[in-house]
């Protein structure tokens, strides 16, 4: 998820974009990290056991494993493997 992508799809300009999400008082960067991190989310609950979660982070624009976890953390309150845990 880029941007560009999704001010196209939704017919607008990248500004125009901005723009919208800062007057609801979000953050573009904010929008797609999180979208990012569900799609992750819903990776790991229908992964195989042996798929790596560093490989789902990575296939989802997280190149360090590290950072990935981090993150996940902070919106879901529990780790990928954690998460994967939860909802095996």
């Amino acid at each position: 998820l880029r941007p560009e992508w999704i001010a196209g799809e939704t017919g607008m300009s990248v500004r125009s974009l901005y723009r919208m999400f800062a007057d609801k008082g979000l953050v573009v960067a904010q929008y797609i990290r999180n979208r990012r991190l569900d799609f992750c989310a819903d990776a790991i609950r229908h992964a195989a056991d042996d798929e790596k979660l560093a490989g789902i982070g990575f296939h989802w624009g997280f190149s360090d494993q590290s950072h990935f976890s981090t993150v996940f953390k902070q919106r879901f309150g529990m780790t990928p493997g954690e998460y994967r845990r939860k909802f095996r």
